[in-house]
């Protein structure tokens, strides 16, 4: 954007949002890096992975707020081979659901004693998540699989990482629920809000 260091974040302020959007859409996921091995210091920053630094209480003792926004990543759906702005039938409901499932199963030992079935894992979470009574309303579906996937991608980390920090210092869990009347691009009127592939 041809700022300097010293004045990068006055010159980013004064950037039109089109060309940050565009760029930090191509980043994707990401997350903490365990930097044990990788460090060029005596001590590393993330000497292990999060979750167990939390379980044994390794973290800085403040009061802590944590949150997540519903309907999250609602707009990377779009580019899917359904059309969400329609809903999703049952069986494309059931389909993506095995699909984010068996993107997070190791696959297993065949001499493994304990192995896991996906249609087992498949069959709690369609229980936990189909609609109650069961219907073939697509708008309603769709809403499903998105507070499926929004939970497991944020609402089971932050409520994990609540319980934690709730042990030692007044904590603060949250899922924002708010659609603004003006949005910098073009959102479809059911979702909730402007999911974080727009700011």
């Amino acid at each position: 954007f041809g700022c300097t260091k010293s004045i990068l974040l006055d010159c980013l302020r004064n950037l039109n949002a089109d060309p940050l959007l565009t760029e930090a859409n191509k980043i994707g996921t990401w997350g903490p890096v365990v930097d044990r091995d990788l460090a060029n210091v005596s001590q590393a920053f993330l000497p292990k992975e999060p979750i167990s630094l939390l379980e044994e209480g390794r973290f800085n003792k403040v009061p802590f707020m944590v949150g997540y926004t519903n309907m999250e990543d609602a707009l990377e759906f779009e580019d899917e081979t359904v059309n969400f702005d329609q809903g999703i039938s049952i069986d494309s409901f059931e389909s993506l659901m095995l699909d984010a499932i068996d993107k997070e199963l190791q696959p297993s030992d065949v001499n493994d004693s304990c192995s896991v079935k996906p249609e087992y894992i498949l069959e709690t979470i369609m229980f936990f998540y189909s609609p109650e009574p069961q219907t073939l309303d697509m708008t309603q579906l769709r809403q499903r699989y998105i507070d499926y996937t929004t939970e497991k991608r944020y609402g089971a980390g932050a409520y994990q990482q609540a319980i934690h920090t709730s042990k030692f210092r007044p904590t603060f869990l949250y899922r924002f629920d708010y659609k603004p009347k003006r949005s910098i691009i073009d959102v479809p009127e059911w979702v909730l809000h402007i999911s974080k592939s727009s700011h």
